[in-house]
C-alpha cells in the first residue's frame, strides 16, 4: 500500500496532470508505507511529531532533489500531458499517520515557458481537487527551496477539496522548478490530510532542497 495505493485513496496528485502511475519500489525491495517505530523519544521531540512520523532523507537523482519523508516511499512514473505536450512524470510518496505525502516532477517540454508549465500544473491540480473556499485555506505564497529557480510562479498554498470518493481533504501543496544541466524540471510537493498539521507540514516543506 505505497504510493499508488495511497494516491488511489486520495485520488489526487498524479491526476492533476493525468491518470494512474506505474508503481515500483524506490529501492527494488518490498516495503510497507507504515513507518517503523524506532527512536521513539527522538521522533516525539522532532517537530512536535508523534512516533507515527519516522522522518528520513530521500533523494531523487533526476532533478537533484533531496527531501524529508516520514515514511519509506515507493515510486511511480507515467507519461502525461503538461502544457499540451507529453512528458514523463516521476513521483515518490507514502502514507504516515492520517496523511499522504508525495512529490512529483517532470521535465519542461521544449518551447514551453517554465512559468506556464507551473501554472498549468497548479490549475489542473486545483480543478481536480474541486477546491472550495475554507477557513483552512491560505493565500498563495512564494515557495523557492534552496537551489530552486526563483520564478514568480513557484508557490505554496493550502486548499480544501474532495477526495476521489467525495470526502473532504485538505491539500498543502507547492509548485516549484529546478534547472539541472540543460534540463528544467517542474515539481509538485503535497500533503493530503483530513486537517492540516502545521508542525508536520513545516518539517516536510522545509526539508525540500537541491544540494
Amino acid at each position: 500500500q505505497c504510493v499508488c495505493a495511497a494516491l488511489r485513496r486520495v485520488g489526487l496528485l498524479h491526476c492533476s496532470v493525468a491518470g494512474a502511475v506505474r508503481q515500483g519500489p524506490a529501492d527494488n525491495q518490498p516495503m510497507s508505507c507504515l513507518p517503523r517505530v524506532v527512536f521513539v523519544a527522538v521522533l516525539v521531540i522532532a517537530a512536535g511529531c508523534s512516533p507515527a512520523f519516522n522522518w528520513r532523507t530521500v533523494r531523487a537523482d533526476a532533478p537533484g532533489l533531496e527531501l524529508l519523508l516520514p515514511c519509506k516511499p515507493d515510486k511511480g512514473t507515467r507519461s502525461v500531458p503538461l502544457a499540451g505536450q507529453p512528458v514523463e512524470m516521476s513521483m515518490l510518496g507514502c502514507d504516515a499517520g492520517d496523511a499522504t505525502f508525495a512529490v512529483a516532477w517532470a521535465p519542461v517540454p521544449p518551447g514551453i515557458d517554465v512559468g506556464d508549465a507551473l501554472n498549468h500544473w497548479k490549475t489542473a491540480t486545483l480543478a481536480h481537487l474541486h477546491a472550495t473556499p475554507s477557513p483552512a485555506d491560505t493565500r498563495p505564497a512564494a515557495f523557492i527551496p534552496p537551489g530552486a529557480l526563483p520564478v514568480p510562479q513557484a508557490l505554496r498554498m493550502v486548499v480544501t477539496g474532495q477526495r476521489a470518493n467525495g470526502a473532504p481533504v485538505v491539500a498543502d501543496a507547492a509548485w516549484f522548478a529546478r534547472r539541472m544541466g540543460s534540463s528544467t524540471y517542474v515539481l509538485n510537493a503535497v500533503v493530503y490530510s483530513p486537517k492540516p498539521d502545521a508542525a508536520v507540514a513545516t518539517t516536510f516543506f522545509e526539508g525540500i532542497r537541491f544540494p
